[in-house]
C-alpha cells in the first residue's frame, strides 16, 4: 500500500471511535469543503478533515525512498459557545478541549507499516472567514518509507 493512502486510513481508523461514542459527526480527507461552505454540501459539525502534504522523498538503497510527510487535522465545529469564565455553557466550551485533547492521545498511537509513529508539530487555532464555524488545525509529521521499482537499463552496443 502506498504511504498516504495507509497514513489515510489508520488516522481514520484510530479516529472512528469518536463516530462511534457521537464526540465528532464527520471523518474525511481535506479537499477545502470548508473553503466555501454555502456552495458545497453541508458537513455535520463537529468534524475532523485530515489533509496529508507532500511527501517530500530522499533515495535510499536497494530502491527504497525514505519521507518527510506533514499531516493536518482541521477540527471544526460550530462556535456557539461562549468560551469565557462565569458564562453559562462553559461545560460545553470544556467539551471541545476533551475532543482536542482525545483526538491528540488517539494520534499517540498510529503507526503503520510504511511510516513512522505521529510526531507533534503544532496546533492552533485558525481564523476563518464563515461565522458560526471554529477551526483548529493540529499538524504532525512522520517518516515514510516507500519502495521503488527498480529501473531497467537497456545497453546499445555498436555492431558490425
Amino acid at each position: 500500500m502506498q504511504p498516504r493512502k495507509e497514513i489515510y486510513r489508520k488516522i481514520s481508523e484510530a479516529l472512528g471511535e469518536l463516530l462511534l461514542h457521537k464526540q465528532v459527526r464527520y471523518i474525511g480527507l481535506q479537499m477545502g469543503q470548508l473553503d466555501a461552505p454555502d456552495q458545497s454540501e453541508p458537513i455535520p459539525m463537529p468534524c475532523i478533515l485530515i489533509g496529508i502534504q507532500t511527501i517530500f522523498y530522499e533515495m535510499m538503497t536497494h530502491n527504497r525512498a525514505q519521507g518527510q510527510a506533514t499531516i493536518t487535522l482541521d477540527v471544526a465545529f460550530e462556535n456557539y459557545h461562549r468560551q469565557f469564565s462565569g458564562s453559562i455553557d462553559t461545560d460545553q466550551s470544556e467539551e471541545l478541549m476533551d475532543l482536542l485533547d482525545q483526538i491528540l492521545a488517539l494520534m499517540s498511537y498510529v503507526r503503520g507499516d510504511s511510516f513512522t509513529d505521529l510526531c507533534l508539530q503544532s496546533e492552533q487555532s485558525v481564523s476563518y472567514n464563515y461565522s458560526g464555524i471554529q477551526l483548529h488545525r493540529i499538524t504532525f509529521t512522520c517518516r515514510t518509507y516507500h519502495l521503488i521499482k527498480p529501473t531497467t537499463y537497456v545497453s546499445i552496443t555498436g555492431g558490425a
